[in-house]
């Protein structure tokens, strides 16, 4: 993490993966590796780390909001798109779980 804040971000994807490599899949490490990635410009590498992760826990609507971010930098709109219509999916099922129940 402190190599991240330092915008080393060659150095971080290396320890992110040292560390899943030694202790398995962890969402939040995921995340930042997938964060160092894409800010070392590995977009296809970034991508298939956020789908790993969103493989662990597909209800994370921030996955899909970042993936879609991803897609667009590599200028792939149909997979963007697609990302942003899955993050606007879950926000709806979020909102209607947590909204009142009405009679």
């Amino acid at each position: 993490y402190e190599t991240l804040e330092k915008k080393d971000y060659v150095t971080a994807a290396q320890k992110y993966a040292e560390y899943i490599a030694a202790n398995g899949p962890d969402e939040n490490v995921m995340n930042e590796y997938a964060v160092a990635l894409a800010y070392s410009n590995q977009l296809d590498a970034a991508i298939g780390v956020l789908n790993k992760t969103i493989e662990i826990d597909p209800s994370d609507p921030q996955r899909y909001q970042i993936l879609a971010s991803l897609y667009q930098a590599k200028g792939d709109t149909q997979s963007a798109q697609n990302a942003i219509n899955r993050y606007n999916e879950i926000v709806l099922r979020i909102q209607e779980l947590e909204a009142p129940a009405q009679e």
